[in-house]
């Protein structure tokens, strides 16, 4: 029972994601845009996201099944006071799924980091979300962020990890396609580093 309720938690979530793939295929996803403060609202991404963890660790208890609760999330905001203006709920979408796929490819017991900055432009806002996993090869870069794809690093590296449907990373471009921003792969020392940049209220289509 503890499996197949994990199998049908899993195929929830792949429909859950094609339907809004399918929303953003057909433009029908307004943008709800508003300013907010960015520290307490990515501390409560992260929170979920530890609380998901958990969740999935007790359903798989008993089934012989690992979960990466073993990963530490890590935030940094500078300025403190820092804020965004962006619609809520689509940018938990892009860290969210940037969060998920970090762990999944991080290490036993690795951390992953979300910083948020100021950026360039006036009312523009820098996320990045940076891993200790084996990174991606610079050929992948400008590809796993498509549809189904699952790149030259798809099999996880943490324990008992699933390696995804590869949807999660294409969710997260068209979020940002959504606000006119940019998203993608950076250099690094070490693992997987992706940045995303917010351009505004003033640069958001229409």
């Amino acid at each position: 029972m503890r499996t197949a309720l994990k199998q049908t938690e899993r195929l929830g979530r792949l429909v859950e994601t094609l339907l809004d793939l399918s929303r953003l295929d057909n433009g029908v996803v307004p943008l709800k845009t508003r300013r907010f403060e960015v520290w307490p609202y990515l501390s409560g991404v992260l929170k979920e996201a530890n609380m998901v963890a958990s969740a999935r660790a007790g359903i798989a208890s008993g089934s012989g099944s690992h979960t990466r609760t073993d990963v530490h999330l890590h935030l940094d905001v500078s300025p403190p006071e820092l804020t965004a203006l962006a619609d809520p709920e689509r940018i938990h979408q892009v860290v969210a799924n940037l969060i998920d796929n970090a762990v999944k490819h991080s290490p036993a017991h690795g951390r992953v980091t979300v910083k948020a900055r100021r950026g360039s432009l006036p009312e523009s806002l820098e996320l990045e979300v940076l891993d200790e996993g084996p990174g991606i090869p610079k050929a992948e870069w400008a590809h796993i962020f498509e549809r189904f794809n699952r790149g030259a690093v798809s099999a996880p590296h943490g324990p008992g990890s699933d390696g995804g449907t590869g949807l999660g990373l294409a969710i997260a471009r068209w979020a940002v396609d959504l606000h006119g921003g940019r998203i993608g792969v950076a250099e690094s020392d070490r693992g997987c580093r992706i940045i995303v940049t917010l351009p505004g209220l003033s640069s958001v289509p229409s």
